[in-house]
């Protein structure tokens, strides 16, 4: 009994037709589920309802990913709207947050079938890698997919993965207010959300959404840092603005970069000893601005040899 597992994807040019993927992921695990939206009609006729049908479909679930050099480049530009390629192979592709984004064909391997979700928009994401041993020091996104089109079912594919490596925690650098502190820091997560309007995107004459919009873009961040300099402290207490960033340097020439130019301290940055033999973290939850200098709060770079992402 054939047992392929899958995640493969293309660019949809028009919203909601049907596209072949392009390429493929090795993912860790996916949660889309397909709401057909049940309708019940209650009356004074029975006390449990009689009838029902079937009102506004809708996908939704995360897609969670171990993040390579060139697995899921395309994602970064379905989740953020923008991105500008430079270079000739070696190629280094920038993503910024725009004011649409584009959909895009998911097709989930997933033994037996192939479930077709057309359509689909990537309503946020979440990045985290942490230090020590384990797969936790890897470098993880969960994706968040809206499915706006039925399902449907097709012919499992033949898919190829990316031979490269992940990146992983001791390949990065983090740089607090322009100062290394990556010896220092051991954990961080980012997260965004384009906080896609569902319910506001039906119109009649349809089950399925009509077009694509975004909300409020919302970025934050939380990074574990050893207390051993007041910095973190005093900027919290100050209310000081500053820089985040957080580079991975894989293999020559593989390299991403999140960055997160206009940051203050959100709240607890306070360092809360416990027993000796535990050391003095703090857990420091940032919020983070819109950058007019960079026109975006969150920048990603990624260098692969990928030529184009689109």
């Amino acid at each position: 009994m054939p047992d392929t597992r899958y995640f493969g994807y293309a660019t949809e040019t028009v919203f909601k037709t049907v596209v072949a993927a392009s390429r493929y992921v090795d993912q860790v695990r996916d949660s889309v589920v397909p709401d057909l939206g049940w309708i019940q009609a209650e009356t004074v006729d029975k006390r449990a309802p009689t009838k029902r049908v079937q009102g506004p479909y809708i996908g939704r679930g995360s897609l969670e990913t171990i993040v390579e050099p060139e697995n899921v480049s395309h994602f970064f530009y379905y989740l953020l709207g923008a991105v500008s390629t430079t270079g000739t192979g070696p190629y280094t592709h920038v993503f910024k947050i725009a004011d649409d984004v584009k959909s895009f064909t998911g097709r989930l391997g997933a033994g037996l079938a192939e479930r077709i979700l057309a359509g689909c928009l990537m309503d946020g994401a979440r990045f985290e890698c942490r230090s020590g041993e384990g797969d936790a020091g890897l470098l993880r996104a969960t994706w968040d997919i809206v499915n706006a089109k039925g399902e449907s079912r097709g012919t499992v594919g033949s898919p190829s993965f990316s031979a490269l490596g992940p990146f992983v925690f001791h390949q990065a650098a983090v740089t607090l207010a322009g100062a290394d502190k990556s010896s220092q820091v051991t954990g961080f997560t980012v997260n965004y959300r384009n906080n896609i309007p569902v319910d506001g995107l039906y119109g009649f004459g349809s089950r399925e959404l009509s077009s694509i919009k975004v909300g409020p873009a919302n970025v934050d961040c939380e990074l574990a840092v050893n207390y051993e300099d007041q910095a973190q402290y005093d900027a919290f207490l100050a209310g000081t603005e500053f820089a985040v960033k957080v580079d991975f340097v894989g293999p020559s020439p593989y390299r991403l970069t999140f960055d997160l130019p206009k940051c203050v301290y959100a709240r607890d940055v306070a360092p809360h000893p416990e027993r000796r033999q535990t050391p003095i973290r703090l857990t420091a939850p940032v919020h983070v601005l819109h950058d007019a200098a960079e026109a975006t709060p969150l920048k990603i770079t990624l260098v692969n040899q990928v030529s184009a992402v689109s």
